[in-house]
């Protein structure tokens, strides 16, 4: 493309290998013409480090492009000024962090590999998806007697992160992660009851949407969007009544 070739020539004048040339013409500073005074200096860089991994530049690139989008780009102007090595760390310690944010909320990917586009594109589509939770309705920790000698230990979590809906469709196999826009309109809150194990680990079993703006309990749906059992509906039922919502 036109594009393309500007940055091609840049790069052959700066003297730049190949396999620099084929990372720098898939990146996003090839669509990117704007704030040219950084990716240059950003590009002499790279081309100037002997031990430069071309692998790296795109997960580079695309740091510099979140901070355009939000304008930050006094930040950006100050940061292209630091040593190479501790730009790439830096870049690389911002992407690894979301990735270990994503991770705890229970996503899974096909590649933990920070130098995929597509993953980078993924953790910044989680990490911009939030909204506030509902007000007036705590989360909940559960204790029930349900046999002798036999106790449960409960939790309900409301979810307010693009990525722990996922995490909960991942876990549930149902569709609540299509749920992401009427949560960030204000429209549903929605909230995973989940069983915790002796060891601690909570065990997705009853999805819950509440209504904002009439406070109905709307849907309650287990695994695969079957019935909750009638133990867990006790405890929905008892949560619903200590947080003044109302369900059928």
């Amino acid at each position: 493309s036109i594009r393309q070739a500007l940055r091609w020539g840049q790069l052959m004048t700066m003297g730049a290998d190949g396999d620099l040339i084929e990372q720098v013409l898939q990146s996003a500073v090839v669509q990117n013409l704007s704030n040219d005074e950084i990716w240059f200096r950003l590009l002499e860089k790279v081309v100037a480090a002997e031990n430069f991994d071309p692998r790296d530049f795109g997960m580079m690139v695309d740091y510099f492009q979140m901070l355009y989008q939000r304008s930050q780009y006094f930040r950006a102007r100050d940061l292209v000024g630091i040593p190479l090595g501790d730009l790439r760390r830096h870049c690389r310690n911002y992407w690894q962090g979301l990735l270990d944010d994503a991770l705890a909320d229970g996503l899974k990917f096909e590649t933990h590999d920070l130098r995929e586009i597509g993953l980078r594109r993924e953790l910044l589509t989680f990490t911009t998806a939030v909204w506030e939770p509902m007000k007036g309705v705590r989360d909940d920790e559960i204790f029930r007697q349900s046999k002798p000698r036999e106790r449960t230990h409960w939790k309900i979590t409301q979810l307010v992160r693009h990525s722990q809906l996922t995490a909960e469709a991942q876990a549930m196999k149902h569709c609540v992660d299509g749920y992401r826009r009427a949560c960030q309109k204000g429209y549903s809150a929605i909230f995973s009851l989940g069983q915790v194990d002796l060891e601690g680990k909570i065990s997705s079993r009853v999805t819950i949407e509440v209504s904002r703006k009439n406070r109905w309990i709307v849907q309650r749906q287990a695994k695969w969007n079957t019935p909750p059992s009638e133990e867990e509906i006790q405890i929905i039922y008892a949560w619903a009544m200590n947080n003044d919502l109302k369900m059928w």
